[in-house]
């Protein structure tokens, strides 16, 4: 049984500000790493999200199934909105783990402001992507030469994407105009306002339309269908001083990741259990359940499971960092300055797959 008075403590730091948020890392849990429950070693996890949602929900699933405490460990989890917070904060050793999307990482490595690498790969396919709706003006790729397109804030990644994908379609990617929309009910009502031709945004959010019954289409994208999305992040010199606990937390990470896969309606069970603010309370249970349900599909079919053939969680396909640094270099978010090698290391890999199905 998970102790409930940590479980308070971590819906009180998920539910906090940035400022406030690290604030109370450090008078919550003092030194990452130290203290802990019983006999368990307390670990700060910085997740890139500002809330939970079921996008995530393989991370609850691990918490809840024990998988963290199988391993001695436990865990403070600390949501941030954006990745370039998570990756400063376990940067400044505020966290001893953190998940964030590698475009910050990427610059911060270029700028000589990281070190941080990627040990385990979480999110294999990017979220992002152009979409279509209907009654868009824009129904290809090709279409999208002055377009307004639709995306969560300024600072997001959906405005190099669209870059991206605008250019491999021969169009370019200066004459498009960004639109800040938001999310949830706030992106739904500029669908119908008129005040953009497409959107680029993410897997969840794309599923939470469909599921209010807009239409939108995904354009396909050969360069975006290279992209991953990052994953388990940690300071090198401790990966290399404390490779055994890095790979516990992949452990646990991935055995809830495989519990997902095997059972997502229990899956977004959990996620309730973990964060009760995460079930709907506007719908039918039923309702909230099919809602969620497709939100974690769309992610675990889209970025969590392994491609075909594959057979090691965490595991870096090869290239991978290599084509991300060549997308980043030809969208210009970066001058090229950055070795792909200094980005990640597989040396882990096998110790996070030590474990089998029957373990969970």
């Amino acid at each position: 049984m998970r102790n409930p008075n940590r479980a308070s403590r971590r819906r009180v730091i998920a539910g906090a500000t940035t400022s406030m948020a690290i604030a109370m890392i450090t008078v919550a849990c003092g030194i990452p790493g130290e203290g802990g429950d019983d006999d368990l070693r307390s670990i700060t996890f910085a997740v890139t999200q500002a809330a939970w949602s079921s996008s995530y929900a393989p991370l609850a699933a691990a918490d809840e199934l024990g998988y963290f405490e199988d391993e001695g460990l436990t865990v403070e989890w600390v949501n941030f909105p954006g990745g370039a917070t998570s990756a400063t904060q376990l940067q400044q050793g505020a966290a001893d783990v953190a998940i964030a999307a590698p475009e910050p990482v990427v610059i911060g490595h270029e700028n000589e402001e990281f070190t941080a690498e990627y040990y385990a790969m979480l999110f294999r396919r990017s979220h992002f992507g152009v979409a279509t709706f209907e009654g868009g003006a824009v129904q290809t790729a090709a279409d999208l030469e002055d377009a307004r397109v639709g995306v969560v804030s300024l600072a997001s990644n959906g405005v190099y994407v669209a870059k991206a994908i605008a250019a491999e379609a021969g169009v370019d990617p200066e004459s498009l105009q960004f639109i800040e929309i938001g999310a949830g009910p706030q992106a739904i009502a500029a669908l119908g306002s008129d005040t953009v031709d497409a959107l680029s945004t993410f897997d969840s959010q794309y599923q939470t339309m469909l599921n209010a019954g807009i239409e939108v289409e995904v354009l396909e994208s050969d360069v975006v269908s290279t992209l991953n999305a990052g994953g388990l992040m940690a300071l090198p010199e401790r990966l290399e001083d404390e490779p055994e606990l890095f790979a516990a937390i992949g452990r646990a990470v991935f055995k809830g990741v495989a519990s997902c896969e095997r059972d997502p309606e229990e899956c977004v069970r959990l996620l309730w259990q973990f964060d009760p603010a995460t079930k709907s309370a506007e719908v039918s249970d039923d309702e909230a359940l099919a809602n969620d349900l497709s939100i974690l599909q769309r992610r675990m079919e889209g970025s969590y499971s392994l491609e075909p053939g594959a057979s090691q969680w965490g595991s870096h396909e090869d290239g991978t960092w290599q084509v991300f640094l060549d997308y980043m270099v030809e969208s210009g978010q970066i001058q090229g300055d950055v070795d792909a090698d200094d980005l990640y290391t597989d040396e882990l890999v096998d110790m996070m797959n030590d474990w089998d199905e029957s373990d969970l």
